[in-house]
């Protein structure tokens, strides 16, 4: 990732042949950084055809408050509407209200929120300081009867995922159009 982002003018593709391999590859988050193909012409191709996307980002330290959630929701619907992508608010913002929820229900940190659009992708990430990795839990014998914020996630998303940090991980998912509601 931090070649990528520090590369702009270097294209980077991955090129595999087998169709497993690729949707391990994407369901893992690594298409949002770098693209992947089934074969080198093809690769080659689209290097040529295409001029690297521009990525807009934003973020927010928010207190560790339930009024978080609600702030969430508005940054979000006020950054995407601010990118010329409205059509993706409600989905993000459902998103970001799971995440934000997930931290505050989860752990003790202040969560920190991070968006991004690539005028194709809209990424949502909340970062948090607990160590402890999120993971979704169903089990149908301890139902409640309410969905859990992951499975929401699960449910509305290309790919979701997190990763450790130096200070605790970052929960991600990645909306794209076919998840508009």
């Amino acid at each position: 990732r931090w070649h990528v982002s520090t590369w702009p003018d270097v294209p980077i593709l991955l090129v595999c042949a087998s169709d497993e391999v690729r949707a391990v590859i994407g369901r893992r988050g690594i298409t949002r950084w770098v693209p992947v193909f089934p074969t080198m012409q093809e690769a080659m191709q689209s290097a040529g055809s295409s001029r690297p996307r521009q990525r807009r980002r934003a973020r927010a330290d928010l207190p560790p408050h339930v009024s978080s959630i609600i702030d969430a929701q508005r940054l979000v619907g006020g950054w995407l509407s601010g990118w010329s992508c409205s059509d993706m608010i409600p989905v993000a913002a459902v998103i970001a209200t799971a995440l934000v929820e997930n931290v505050l229900r989860h752990t003790e940190s202040s969560p920190i929120l991070r968006v991004e659009y690539d005028g194709r992708l809209v990424t949502v990430a909340v970062e948090d300081t607990s160590p402890a990795l999120a993971q979704r839990k169903e089990d149908a014998a301890h139902s409640t009867g309410r969905a859990s914020g992951l499975a929401i996630v699960t449910s509305l998303t290309r790919v979701w995922g997190n990763l450790p940090t130096s200070a605790g991980k970052t929960v991600w998912a990645v909306v794209g159009p076919e998840n508009v509601l």
